[in-house]
């Protein structure tokens, strides 16, 4: 898997270069050793955030384990920004080790905003490309996404599901999608940075509800979390 890593590593720099990207990128948010053929979960989000790399941070991976958990955002302390500490409590309650659970951006370039990014159509053309070639030698079961960029991304790399069903999370309008594959389930939750669900009353039982059928279809195919 070494080989995967460097070459969607060589991939990204070119397309970066090609495309004029200028903020930084990152592939993963965990340590490159996890870009491995028996990944059970993946957790997508939809790009790096910011104007620019930290230089304390890796570019293409983080070796020290999950960003979420070793890293300092913002002048937070390790871990504690409120997005690490939503996808910490996200990664609760699924039951994973942030530091073992694959952790990556489906469009790899920097932005502070979506609306930010430098060529937003063919820097997504890049992520469904990316993934779909990464998805042929790593094949995990669950993959968990935040927002709908990285949801219709990874569909269009997959094609259609064979079922999908959507959730309340307790937060007005917003909802969680569950796309069922032949051999795989995608979780799509809410942007965890505008929507701090986890930890929260009002998103408590709807949230159970969500794992209940996360269980049931993982269930289906033989593997539990």
């Amino acid at each position: 898997m070494a080989d995967l890593f460097l070459d969607s590593v060589a991939e990204i720099r070119a397309a970066y270069a090609r495309l004029g990207h200028r903020r930084g990128w990152r592939l993963l948010a965990t340590p490159r050793r996890t870009l491995a053929s028996d990944a059970k979960v993946a957790f997508l989000t939809q790009n790096p955030g910011g104007k620019g790399i930290d230089p304390t941070h890796g570019e293409a991976s983080c070796e020290a384990g999950s960003a979420y958990v070793h890293e300092r955002w913002g002048g937070f302390p390790p871990g504690a920004a409120p997005l690490q500490r939503q996808v910490r409590a996200m990664f609760a309650w699924l039951g994973l080790d942030p530091n073992a659970t694959l952790s990556a951006y489906f469009i790899p370039f920097r932005s502070p905003s979506y609306s930010e990014l430098v060529a937003p159509e063919e820097s997504f053309e890049f992520g469904v490309t990316l993934w779909r070639r990464i998805f042929t030698e790593v094949h995990p079961v669950l993959v968990v996404c935040t927002g709908k960029v990285a949801e219709s991304g990874l569909r269009s790399a997959w094609s259609h599901p064979i079922e999908a069903t959507q959730y309340s999370v307790g937060w007005g309008a917003q909802t969680a999608g569950l796309s069922r594959y032949a051999g795989n389930l995608l979780l799509r939750l809410p942007d965890l940075s505008r929507f701090a669900i986890f930890e929260r009353h009002a998103s408590a039982e709807p949230l159970r509800v969500i794992r209940g059928e996360v269980e049931r279809h993982r269930a289906a195919v033989g593997y539990r979390l």
